[in-house]
């Protein structure tokens, strides 16, 4: 399989979210924590209307690149994607998503690579916030290098319309 990485372009945008819906669908309901396929179905709604308006490139405040997303294709295929922010204090690994049948082969580690090696301020730790649920994530992450901050949060935003809230924690990895 060869991979390859490459910034996104805006005729991403459609594939991306295609991703993006795919992995909330398999990763975020949870009996546990009350969250339904309903709760993502509805979530998503929102989540596709801000990349429209974000877009899938790059963002740049006062001439800085700021935020960034990188996709990894298979065959000229987007098969998954990683977006990487720069913030006052941190880099932060914003997202980063592979459909189901590309994962286990590496890309997730390609495209986080990616973002160290050609976007994250080298003098800023990284962090990643991540649902405390998904292990399949937090076991990568700890791979790459992450270790768990102690720090756990609900954030607002992923409150579903059932009231249902993903539990988050954030995990981080000197550079």
């Amino acid at each position: 399989m060869k991979i390859s990485i490459r910034k996104s372009k805006k005729g991403d945008l459609s594939a991306i979210q295609d991703i993006n819906y795919k992995s909330w669908l398999e990763t975020y309901p949870n009996k546990e924590h009350g969250i339904t396929l309903d709760d993502v179905e509805d979530r998503f709604k929102t989540l596709k209307e801000t990349w429209k308006k974000r877009g899938a490139g790059q963002t740049t405040k006062k001439g800085k690149v700021e935020r960034i997303a990188y996709v990894a294709t298979v065959n000229n295929k987007v098969v998954g994607y990683a977006v990487g922010i720069i913030k006052e204090k941190t880099n932060q690994l914003q997202a980063i998503y592979i459909l189901s049948k590309y994962q286990k082969h590496g890309i997730g580690e390609k495209l986080f690579n990616k973002l160290i090696d050609a976007f994250f301020d080298k003098n800023k730790d990284i962090i990643v916030e991540v649902a405390t649920y998904n292990t399949q994530a937090i076991n990568a992450y700890k791979k790459w290098g992450f270790t768990d901050s102690g720090k756990r949060f609900h954030d607002e935003r992923f409150r579903f319309k059932s009231g249902s809230i993903i539990p988050e924690m954030v995990l981080t990895r000197s550079m």
